[in-house]
């Protein structure tokens, strides 16, 4: 399906996908806001950047298994997207991929390896996430303002928490850092009102400015 080809179609609300079909090209169902189902069957190996953004009628998706990467904002502004199941062939969630869409928790896929900057910012539904151990970079302002968020497990993996990465997850209650991490960026956990306890690990080498900004209830470190 070509790049734009059905660009802010916004009446339609089902498409049925031949079978054999190989790559959704960029923006194909860009600003399809009435679109509430579709299949997509294992046979797509590629599914372009922004291909379903904005589908805002958008509930649930199942992701083809051949699927290896999910690229930039393909269903960023999905606000009513729910569900999403992935296949254990997927290895990058790329950059604003999820940002503000609707689940209240999302199962990763275990062959994860990396996220993209902004990939779940403004999920502010989310409760609760686990992060793969497979997982080895997390982009800055991946968890922003998301404000539900209580409880995130991070991989062992994890030398860094990037700049922003969960700014203003003001519901967000424990977290602990992994004992490789080395830095935490600017604004990392910043206006987290809920945390009252963090343990740093003995790996970490440098904090950034405004790092644990108007954290009001830390009791201590």
């Amino acid at each position: 399906i070509g790049i734009n080809a059905f660009y802010e179609c916004s009446n339609l609300s089902k498409v049925q996908l031949p079978d054999g079909l190989q790559v959704i090209y960029r923006d194909a169902f860009y600003s399809c806001t009435s679109l509430e189902n579709f299949y997509l069957s294992d046979d797509i190996m590629k599914i372009e950047e922004y291909a379903f953004y904005s589908c805002e009628s958008l509930t649930n998706v199942k992701l083809p298994s051949n699927l290896k990467r999910i690229e930039a904002g393909t269903f960023s502004g999905c606000t009513n997207l729910n569900t999403v199941e992935m296949g254990n062939q997927i290895t990058v969630i790329d950059a604003h991929a999820f940002s503000s869409c609707a689940f209240k928790n999302i199962t990763l896929p275990s062959s994860l390896q990396s996220i993209g900057v902004w990939a779940f910012r403004y999920c502010n539904f989310l409760e609760s996430i686990d992060i793969p151990e497979t997982v080895t970079s997390i982009g800055s302002t991946c968890f922003a303002d998301c404000k539900n968020l209580q409880n995130i497990n991070l991989p062992s993996g994890l030398t860094e928490i990037a700049s922003s990465t969960f700014n203003n997850c003001s519901s967000l209650e424990t977290i602990d850092i992994p004992t490789g991490v080395t830095s935490i960026g600017s604004w990392g956990f910043s206006n987290c009102h809920a945390i009252k306890n963090m343990n740093l690990p003995e790996s970490l080498q440098s904090v950034d400015v405004w790092a644990f900004r108007a954290m009001s209830s830390v009791e201590s470190f």
